[in-house]
């Protein structure tokens, strides 16, 4: 009698498990739900166990999203660092060659473009010439009772093809002395003012203004454009500077007229 009241009893619990599964299974509704009970069923009958072929292709498909979502995360932030240190080091060596550049003129006498072929031949605006008679100073802003000084500003131009920048430029600079009788000597060898510069007259964008611009006999116009790729993208740092000389009217010693720049061509 036990045995037949205990046998009652667990076919109630196991018909009511079943229709209590059943019941989750209808919750979780519909055709998905439908699929998975018969795909569990049917790994139980056959003994499987870990993953399935279709469980391991998702968990790599969300595995290859959520990494690709970082590495692009990674490299955008690597190059805003990149562009960012781009843009400071162009700025630095800007402000240096300003500096500098405010020192030449500064103690200087006239300015003007030297010209290839003779006083009256063709203008290079690639080639400022700036003179500092004597007594005038020169770049370090030593007075010199018997010496003059010319500068050569000369810069080789970006070169640009299609609207891109195939090489940078360089604002180089020399200098020689000016005797008594107003005849220059032999100029120093080139010295780097400037590198990386993107100006040139086939360029698009702030990188087609002229580098050097003399406005006048005592004012000169500085319009750098410095930078290089990152990565494919061209970082660029600019200003514009206008330096005007203490000395432009100062007088020949010799009692003639203003003095110019003529000496240093």
């Amino acid at each position: 009698m036990d045995n037949g009241m205990n046998g009652i009893e667990q076919s109630g619990q196991v018909s009511y498990a079943r229709r209590n599964r059943q019941g989750q299974g209808a919750v979780s509704g519909g055709f998905a739900g439908a699929i998975s009970s018969w795909w569990h069923k049917r790994r139980s009958a056959e003994g499987q166990r870990g993953v399935s072929l279709t469980e391991l292709m998702v968990a790599l498909g969300i595995f290859l999203l959520f990494s690709s979502v970082f590495t692009a995360s990674v490299m955008q932030y690597l190059r805003s660092t990149s562009s960012t240190a781009v843009r400071a080091q162009s700025a630095s060596n800007v402000m240096m060659a300003t500096q500098r550049m405010e020192r030449f003129i500064s103690y200087s006498n006239s300015i003007g473009y030297a010209t290839t072929g003779g006083s009256s031949g063709t203008t290079d605006k690639n080639t400022v010439l700036i003179y500092s008679a004597p007594s005038s100073g020169n770049d370090s802003g030593v007075a010199s009772a018997s010496v003059g000084q010319c500068i050569m500003l000369y810069y080789k131009p970006a070169t640009w093809s299609s609207g891109n920048l195939q090489d940078t430029g360089t604002l180089y600079y020399q200098t020689a002395d000016v005797d008594s009788t107003g005849a220059h000597g032999t100029y120093s060898a080139k010295h780097a003012l400037l590198n990386s510069i993107t100006n040139a007259p086939t360029a698009s964008g702030l990188s087609k203004a002229d580098l050097l611009t003399v406005k006048s006999t005592d004012t000169l116009q500085f319009s750098p454009v410095v930078g290089q790729y990152s990565g494919s993208k061209l970082v660029t740092s600019n200003t514009q500077v206008t330096f005007s000389s203490r000395n432009s009217s100062a007088a020949d010693p010799s009692g003639g007229a203003a003095i110019t720049y003529a000496a240093c061509q």
